[in-house]
């Protein structure tokens, strides 16, 4: 079914479309601002930290959009059931990475020498 054939004006359900984007950009962002600042306060490597975030995010979204597509085209219920656990694993994932930095322990450590964050600058120069 198209939203051509929808009971919906064509201006409400492109207004919703582009809102919907800027959710999942926006959410996208995060997760990524979120995975980065883990990974550089682990001591990735730099070309490394960046490609993590991405990798998990767009597995959530290609299993979103596959089970969809294979839910309207009538795909075979084991491959649906597959598809369904491994966007529970994977989502179980991005939850993880998400709420990994905020939740260190080693971050709420009141001392001096552990006050301060780790930023990029840190990273990149030497010292």
């Amino acid at each position: 079914m198209r939203s051509v054939d929808l009971a919906v004006p064509e201006t409400p359900a492109r207004l919703v479309t582009v809102i919907v984007g800027i959710v999942v950009a926006l959410t996208f962002l995060f997760g990524f601002g979120n995975v980065l600042a883990l990974g550089l306060r682990l001591r990735v490597p730099i070309w490394v930290a960046p490609l993590v975030a991405p990798a998990v995010d767009l597995s959530v979204v290609a299993l979103l959009l596959g089970t969809r597509y294979a839910a309207l085209h009538h795909g075979p219920v084991e491959v649906l059931r597959a598809a369904r656990r491994m966007l529970i694993f994977a989502s179980t994932v991005t939850l993880a990475l998400n709420i990994a930095e905020p939740c260190d322990v080693r971050s709420h450590d009141v001392s001096e020498k552990n006050m301060r964050r780790i930023d990029l600058i840190d990273v990149l120069t030497p010292g």
